[in-house]
């Protein structure tokens, strides 16, 4: 086995720590029975916002219902290409985990089980996903090399909303290398007004990849 050569940049300072809320939102009826803690498959610290002060939980929990809603029905665009590189995809799993509600106690996000989106093995593969999936995993494999240069989850940041993800495979099937950019902005609905847009980018990249075990979802 060779050494791990991974290198990845810490991700931009994000969220802000406090903010004026212009309005209330209203109340959401529709999806006042969302999902208990209890019936989660992963609730976690790191998936929810602090409540600002001066905000009754209702009202912040209002507030990340209909962010919910607005992640739902925001695209993101996924591209996983092999064009630049010496060998062929002999397997490409891009798994997704949807956010399916939130927990009115503690508002944070109550994660769905992990979904195999797209297995195309094409050298230049591009399809697009919904923003409620807060996590997501990729697993590669080529032909004639080393056996899976990458295969984990490489996203997993509830409170940050994601725009667009760049998988791209190079190098040769003896020393396979992989960059994986993944762009968000800081998220729509998070304090109640919209920001302007702009991108921060978590990059991942390798560079003559170690062999792995397959990355499977538990359970």
């Amino acid at each position: 086995m060779k050494n791990n050569k991974r290198t990845m940049t810490g991700m931009a300072a994000m969220l802000l720590a406090s903010a004026c809320i212009a309005s209330t939102a209203a109340a959401v009826s529709a999806e006042a029975n969302a999902p208990s803690a209890a019936n989660a498959y992963t609730v976690t610290a790191g998936h929810r916002y602090e409540r600002p002060p001066g905000y009754s939980i209702q009202e912040w929990y209002n507030i990340q219902v209909a962010r919910l809603r607005s992640m739902r029905e925001r695209e993101v665009k996924v591209t996983i290409s092999s064009s630049d590189a010496l060998y062929y995809l002999k397997s490409s799993k891009f798994y997704g985990r949807k956010a399916i509600g939130v927990n009115p106690e503690d508002i944070s996000l109550i994660l769905g089980p992990w979904e195999v989106i797209n297995t195309s093995t094409d050298h230049y593969n591009r399809f697009k996903i919904t923003g409620d999936y807060v996590m997501l995993a990729y697993s590669g494999d080529i032909v004639w090399g080393t056996d899976f240069p990458f295969s984990g989850i490489f996203w997993n940041e509830p409170i940050v909303d994601l725009t667009k993800v760049d998988i791209k495979w190079t190098g040769g099937c003896r020393n396979a290398n992989i960059e994986i950019n993944t762009y968000y902005t800081e998220a729509y609905h998070a304090y109640g007004y919209e920001l302007e847009e702009y991108w921060e980018c978590q990059k991942i990249k390798i560079s003559n990849c170690d062999s792995h075990s397959e990355w499977k979802p538990a359970g």
